[in-house]
């Protein structure tokens, strides 16, 4: 079931965004006025929707990626540093675990079976991250490596599970952000689907 709906996610995100890019694409040859505008608008619009989609697919496990590729953190809830100095980041849009140095340099990440849904990260014992998932009480215990180590089924409820981390920014390019959070995404696809009517409005307008 959750494939079949990744997969459905997949086609309409491809269909999504062909078709904004499209319409993008017939906007500006209408006229060379305000095109800087359309490819603006098109630019968020398209960027945005990269985000979101991307994301989705991403926690749903139907992009595989792999572990030297670093996801855009963004602003994280729940950042935990383990014994040994590291720090453990959960991105929960995107349903996976990143692991830097001290000095926030990236080392490794793996996905996370959360499906889609949030999770917690604890790491009260040495050299072992242990992840609590929201969506199927899944206990799973890694090491700092990314390796597996066990996998379980908790039976407490999710809010008790400790919940040790902490909210930061963690570094990421600026252009990168709208992939870190759908809120920023979708927002991104709202500022850029108002410059295109705002671009079109100004071409109809009635010179005087």
């Amino acid at each position: 079931m959750g494939s079949l709906f990744g997969l459905t996610v997949a086609v309409f995100a491809v269909i999504w965004i062909a078709l904004a890019i499209r319409g993008i694409s017939r906007q500006s040859k209408r006229g060379e006025r305000f095109n800087w505008l359309v490819w603006v608008g098109g630019f968020f619009v398209v960027l945005g929707a990269a985000g979101f989609f991307g994301a989705a697919l991403s926690s749903l496990g139907m992009v595989k990626l792999p572990p030297s590729f670093e996801w855009p953190p963004g602003y994280v809830n729940g950042v935990v540093t383990s014994p040994s100095g590291l720090r453990i980041v959960p991105l929960e849009p995107s349903g996976r675990v990143q692991v830097y140095g001290s000095d926030w340099r990236y080392l490794r990440g793996w996905q996370v079976a959360a499906e889609g849904g949030p999770f917690k990260i604890v790491t009260s014992q040495p050299e072992k991250i242990e992840v609590y998932t929201l969506r199927g009480s899944h206990h799973f215990t890694y090491s700092e490596a990314g390796e597996r180590l066990a996998t379980e089924t908790y039976t407490q409820s999710y809010d008790s599970v400790l919940d040790a981390g902490r909210s930061q920014v963690v570094p990421t390019f600026p252009l990168l952000w709208p992939f870190s959070s759908p809120f920023l995404s979708i927002g991104l696809v709202v500022i850029g689907g108002v410059g295109l009517r705002l671009s079109k409005w100004l071409r109809n307008r009635p010179t005087i």
